[in-house]
């Protein structure tokens, strides 16, 4: 109930910000960052994920890629993606930590 509710009032933020303000806005990402973390709290580490891979990109392009907000969102979405990883296929492989530490450190984005 709670987290729909939730959910639901940062989509109705970010439609209004993205519409004053274009996608790329800072506040976009930041209602991103948001609501990542709602579905971080419901276990949706795939949707966990997606937000927080738009937030580096807009991150990115607002503040470039060494800032902190770049960096954290970067950070958030590697371990997001590591939990999809592992409620797929139970545990994490070595090449599985390879490739979040690859993706933490932006390897994926040359």
């Amino acid at each position: 109930g709670k987290y729909l509710e939730a959910t639901k009032m940062y989509q109705k933020s970010m439609d209004f910000d993205i519409k004053v303000h274009g996608p790329d806005h800072p506040s976009v990402a930041d209602t991103l960052y948001n609501i990542a973390l709602v579905h971080r709290k419901q276990e949706r580490h795939d949707l966990e994920a997606e937000c927080f891979d738009k937030c580096v990109v807009i991150y990115a392009k607002v503040h470039g890629d060494a800032h902190n907000e770049t960096a954290d969102a970067r950070k958030k979405a590697a371990h997001a993606h590591a939990e999809t990883l592992v409620i797929h296929h139970g545990h994490t492989s070595h090449g599985t930590t390879l490739e979040v530490n690859a993706f933490i450190n932006h390897d994926w984005m040359s």
